[in-house]
């Protein structure tokens, strides 16, 4: 299973941060990142199968880049959607 974010251009250093953090946590698992500079403060992450994890445009009341939840909350809501270190 893989990880899927979506973010804006300012995101690239989030995003980096981010895949790196759930591939270690997660082992063999991969993150890929897709910039839509269409959508300022975009930063969403789904699996691949298309259930989303986090949605900063849905979850945050002002989008902006300090809305990012702690990586042991992602990481708590990508264990409950199934993700688990591949064998």
């Amino acid at each position: 299973m893989a990880v899927l974010v979506e973010y804006a251009p300012a995101e690239v250093d989030a995003f980096i941060a981010f895949a790196d953090a759930v591939e270690e946590e997660f082992e063999g698992i991969m993150v890929d990142g897709v910039e839509v500079p269409d959508r300022p403060h975009a930063f969403d992450i789904r699996l691949e199968d298309g259930q989303t994890i986090y949605s900063r445009a849905q979850e945050a009341a002002a989008p902006s880049a300090e809305t990012l939840p702690h990586y042991s909350d992602l990481f708590a809501r990508l264990r409950a959607a199934g993700l688990q270190a591949a064998a």
